[in-house]
């Protein structure tokens, strides 16, 4: 399974400890790296299809 760039900054964003939802991701990497709330919500939803891949 190789992850696009924006997943991996995604889980380093989780692995940090932190909580939240797909409008807090977007805040934190909107200065960052620019992009809309939809990509965000898309690449949350691409990785809980993939653990729930390994899962199932």
């Amino acid at each position: 399974m190789q992850l696009g760039e924006l997943e991996k900054q995604v889980l380093q964003y989780f692995w940090k400890g932190r909580t939240a939802d797909a409008k807090s991701v977007y805040a934190h990497f909107e200065k960052q790296r620019g992009g809309t709330l939809n990509t965000i919500q898309s690449t949350l939803d691409q990785l809980f299809k993939r653990v729930s891949g390994l899962n199932g």
